[in-house]
């Protein structure tokens, strides 16, 4: 039934950013969002996203989001979802503006529903979401069904006017709108005391209405079976689910059973599930009898059960047919994974029990995820898995430990790689192409560290690199990248070419990305910009091609063109180029990478006359020197040199690098009389200069040591060795 009232009231609020429809399960809630966006259709254009428990990935969430909106502005997405899909970004911070910047690029409105966002349980997304709302284009109108209202911030919405709401009252149907349903709309003849009473039964819970609808059909007796009920809740459910299942013919019931461990469903998968071959016939007559399946497209190609419908028809499953869940679990996985659909195939080996199998699909197809930007569904594909099962696999344990470098988390690799060794099944001593596995992302690891000695020796076990193996691309790649490290740049380069070399037909485009970007770099050391504006242009075209423009590993890319552009006198673009090197370079490199980087761009901050840029940049680039165990020369040599026209010092006690600003001749003499108990003016008779001079002086001190107080400074005076 066509609820006009409140498709008025969704109408009127599309002018605001965000429409809610909250209240309890079966209130009707997708329904009246979907006759909405049929009525809206011919004048606002509406992208829906279903959402369900797998979407609780930040990436995930968003990637589908986008998609859904590029159904009705195709103009939208291409750099957001870039974004998306490269480890480290904030979503807060780089994603969403950008979104947002496409959006308003769009001059047509459009409105998007989120259906059941209830199921989105990750604080990253609501953040997302929050953030979004505040800054949401005019053109663009969010309607959001949830069972509880979301945190989004929607009090502030609230108050700053730009919230439209209905809830669990305005969904319940009134005493009109339940004689109109049952009478006009199915014809069943309930006098107006009936009426009454079934309103005042379900008090106007639509999922109450429409299993009422469904039971009375064809019944003669319908004035005892109204008052044979009572609650509006779960009990509704449970009797008058039983009720409608009881007139289901014995072959629908059999469907309505065997797909009930569908989350979303067609008709070839239904057949699939349930061995017949009439499911598009089944659908088309549930739908037109049951308000219980739910379209999901246009087209009324996918439906998924009403929850609570869908929950009833599984609880019955396991009532009549228990222990037939499996197997259906195992007829859907098979049908998605012909369909290429592998996530939900592992859902459904997942629950059939079949976890070697999910692992070999893991194994087979979790690169190509996190490539995609969809490391989220890898770890919900691992989260399901015991822990004793993953360890138990060397083949699970490495993929733990690759996601943890693709997301710029070395300090998650070791661990992995340690239990891989120790597995059971699919060990490493077993076999060769597991072991070099294991040896390569060791070599990474501490790489990623910073301990370029350790990454050199074992990415040196795999010697001779003559391309036997699938993995001498990436150990020629960390051995060139040691080698830099230790200004040896003629064997870096030999090693980053030959890494190019025999990575050419393995689709391994960020190794060659990274070995082009540091050739570029090497070419700019030795003054030969011809050959670093090659290698800059050759590495972009691999970024465009592969769509890696948000990797952290186009950071040397991005610093190469910056050297390039300075070298051209170009100082605005040199310095924007290598800003985006740094902001890479943070969101998970080694920190190799990154203080190359932030040092680089320190010395250009310098030059350019900001000063206080180019400190922060070099401090922060010393302080990540600190943690490496063994940094090499060249990154140590470019930090000093940077301290050194700064006039910084280091002081190396205590178990890290301490760095201050170099303190002139005279505060060091002031410094050198705090400890006596002189006051101010006696130190400056001391020294022969006045006392507002000598305050002045203390206050430098004060600033460059981080003291705030005479003892203070003294004390850090001596830790530093000053005194």
């Amino acid at each position: 039934m066509l609820r006009e009232g409140l498709i008025d009231t969704l109408s009127a609020g599309a002018s605001r950013p965000l429409t809610l429809i909250y209240g309890p399960a079966g209130s009707g809630k997708t329904m009246l969002a979907a006759q909405w966006r049929a009525c809206a259709q011919a004048e606002l254009p509406v992208a829906w996203l279903s959402l369900d428990a797998g979407d609780n990935d930040p990436a995930r969430f968003w990637i589908y989001m986008i998609e859904a909106l590029r159904a009705v502005l195709p103009g939208i997405g291409p750099a957001s979802l870039a974004m998306l899909r490269a480890p480290g970004t904030n979503l807060i911070d780089d994603t969403l503006p950008t979104l947002i910047n496409e959006l308003l690029d769009v001059a047509e409105p459009a409105a998007l529903v989120l259906d059941d966002y209830h199921l989105i349980g990750d604080t990253r997304i609501h953040a997302g979401m929050a953030s979004m709302l505040e800054h949401l284009p005019p053109t663009l109108h969010i309607v959001i069904t949830s069972r509880t209202e979301p945190p989004l911030g929607v009090a502030t919405l609230r108050a700053r006017a730009q919230l439209s709401e209905i809830d669990a009252p305005q969904l319940r149907f009134s005493g009109a709108e339940a004689e109109s349903l049952l009478n006009d709309v199915h014809g069943l003849e309930l006098s107006a005391e009936m009426v009454t009473s079934l309103h005042e039964r379900t008090e106007g819970w639509a999922a109450g209405l429409y299993l009422a609808v469904l039971s009375m059909r064809g019944r003669a007796e319908v004035n005892s079976f109204i008052e044979s009920f009572t609650g509006s809740d779960r009990r509704v459910v449970d009797y008058l689910g039983a009720e409608v299942l009881g007139e289901q013919s014995d072959s629908e019931l059999a469907f309505l059973l065997a797909t009930s461990v569908l989350d979303r469903f067609c008709a070839p998968l239904c057949d699939a599930v349930s061995g017949r071959r009439d499911a598009r016939v089944m659908l088309d007559r549930i739908e037109r009898s049951n308000y219980f399946l739910i379209p999901l497209d246009p087209r009324r190609e996918w439906y998924r059960y009403h929850h609570l419908f869908g929950e009833l028809l599984r609880h019955e499953l396991e009532r009549r047919r228990p222990g037939a869940a499996p197997e259906l679990h195992r007829r859907a996985a098979h049908w998605f994974l012909d369909a290429g659909l592998v996530s939900e195939a592992i859902a459904h080996l997942t629950a059939a029990g079949e976890l070697d199998a999910v692992s070999d699909l893991i194994a087979a197809h979790w690169l190509a995820f996190v490539n995609a930007g969809e490391r989220g569904a890898v770890s919900l594909w691992l989260a399901g898995l015991p822990h004793e099962h993953i360890s138990s696999d060397a083949r699970m344990c490495l993929a733990m430990a690759r996601t943890a470098v693709a997301v710029g988390e070395p300090g998650e690799i070791l661990p992995w790689l340690d239990l891989a060794e120790v597995a059971p099944r699919y060990n490493p001593r077993e076999d060769d192409s597991l072991q070099e596995q294991v040896t390569m992302f060791r070599a990474l690891a501490w790489g990623m560290l910073g301990d370029v000695r350790q990454a050199q020796l074992l990415a040196q076990r795999l010697e001779p690199l003559d391309g036997s193996s699938f993995w001498h691309s990436l150990a020629a790649g960390l051995l060139g990248n040691a080698a830099r490290w230790l200004d040896a740049n003629d064997e870096a380069a030999a090693r980053l070419e030959l890494a190019m070399e025999l990575g050419r037909g393995q689709e391994i485009a960020m190794n060659s990305m990274f070995a082009l970007g540091q050739l570029a770099l090497i070419a700019a050391d030795r003054a030969d910009w011809r050959a670093c504006a090659a290698n800059v242009d050759a590495a972009f075209d691999l970024v465009h091609t592969n769509g890696l423009q948000e990797y952290w590993v186009c950071s040397f890319a991005h610093l190469a063109r910056g050297r390039l552009y300075a070298h051209d006198r170009r100082p605005l673009e040199a310095r924007a180029e290598m800003e985006r090197a740094v902001s890479l370079g943070r969101r998970g490199s080694g920190v190799l990478e990154a203080a190359h980087a932030m040092v680089t761009l320190g010395e250009l901050c310098l030059a350019q006359g900001d000063r206080r840029a180019a400190r922060e940049l070099v401090l922060e680039a010393r302080a990540l020197l600190s943690s490496a165990p063994e940094p090499g020369t060249l990154v140590p040599r470019l930090v000093a040199h940077a301290e050194g026209l700064l006039r910084l010092v280091v002081h190396g006690s205590g178990a890290r690098a301490v760095v201050t600003d170099e303190l002139t001749e005279r505060e060091q003499a002031v410094l050198s009389l705090l400890p006596s108990g002189l006051s101010a003016r006696e130190i400056g008779d001391e020294l022969g200069i006045s006392r507002d001079t000598i305050k002045t002086h203390t206050k430098a001190i004060y600033r460059k040591l981080g003291a705030s107080s005479r003892p203070a400074a003294v004390a850090r005076g001596r830790e530093l060795g000053l005194l």
